[in-house]
């Protein structure tokens, strides 16, 4: 056998190596090809976007989503859900100083009856007296204290429903009607909830209903509305402001240097929240009043009334005084 001379020797070496390379790559092309055709389709997008800290990989199915919300974002739940209308209020409230008020219960016209009931040592006591008898009145809606012995209603007529108000010189001992005085009165018709009289003429209210005035004085009063709202005016009803929102307020009175409002269901009081409202809708927090009761049944059953400095306030089977606005109770 002849044998092959060294350099072809290493030449053949040189081409077995080659071919055996090669033989590699094509089999790792191969590999590679059926992988990548095994692979569901992406979104080339998705593949270069960048994800915010904590939020998962949607192609990684063993990444864990966050549960922490984005910040600045709103609560899912709507909170108009649990919002509780105001109605026309059945009771009323009105004091003279943190000794001498009266209260009455109300309701519709022409079957409710109005008995006002004075207290004269703080809520202590009460006596009991008829306005409905000698004058008719019903569906009493505020009441002035003018002195221990002189106090005014505004209601409605039990005959045909149209305003009324009366008034007692004695204590309640007897009423009188004096319907010249209902023109420089602030009142509220319930046959058509969308007007109000002012002292000046009878004005648009700024809602489709409102349930509550409060004045101050012949320009000054807030209005609460149907859907909690409650609108302030300065020009005798001529224009109105919204006031900051106080949640579910059920009840308004005015206050020396402004308005408190009532308010009922927030989470953090089981009870009444009292909030303080300036005399351009400004407002705060300024007290809580416990009451065993149902939140929407307090709706229409909440009566406030500011005398001489004093808070008083009728809610449910609660009747409380306060001298600071409800921080504190009597």
């Amino acid at each position: 056998m002849a044998r092959r001379r060294p350099r072809e020797v290493g030449s053949m070496r040189l081409w077995a190596i080659g071919g055996l390379v090669a033989f590699l790559i094509a089999d790792v092309a191969l590999v590679g090809f059926a992988l990548s055709a095994n692979q569901p389709a992406t979104d080339s997008a998705a593949a270069v976007r960048p994800h915010s800290q904590g939020s998962a990989d949607p192609a990684d199915p063993t990444a864990t989503p966050s549960t922490s919300p984005t910040p600045g974002a709103a609560p899912a739940a709507d909170a108009e859900a649990d919002s509780i209308a105001a109605v026309t209020p059945t009771r009323v409230l009105a004091a003279l100083n943190e000794d001498v008020a009266w209260r009455v219960t109300s309701g519709a016209c022409p079957d409710a009856v109005t008995s006002p009931e004075l207290t004269r040592d703080g809520g202590g006591s009460w006596d009991s007296t008829n306005a409905s008898r000698p004058t008719g009145v019903t569906a009493v809606q505020r009441g002035i204290v003018s002195s221990a012995q002189v106090a005014s209603f505004i209601g409605l007529s039990d005959e045909d429903c149209s305003p009324q108000y009366v008034r007692t010189f004695v204590a309640g001992d007897n009423y009188g009607s004096y319907p010249e005085q209902l023109q420089g009165a602030w009142f509220l018709n319930p046959a058509d909830p969308t007007y109000l009289h002012t002292p000046d003429a009878d004005r648009t209210a700024p809602c489709d209903a409102a349930v509550q005035v409060a004045p101050r004085d012949g320009d000054n009063a807030a209005l609460l509305c149907a859907d909690n709202a409650v609108h302030i005016t300065a020009d005798g009803g001529e224009s109105w402001t919204a006031a900051a929102s106080v949640g579910s307020a059920v009840s308004v009175t005015a206050s020396a240097d402004g308005y408190l409002a009532a308010a009922v269901g927030a989470e953090e009081c089981a009870g009444v929240q009292l909030h303080s409202l300036t005399a351009t809708g400004e407002a705060s927090v300024s007290g809580c009043l416990l009451v065993e009761s149902d939140s929407a049944a307090l709706a229409g059953a909440v009566a406030l009334a500011v005398g001489d400095g004093t808070l008083w306030v009728w809610a449910g089977d609660s009747f409380a005084r306060s001298s600071d606005g409800g921080a504190t109770w009597l």
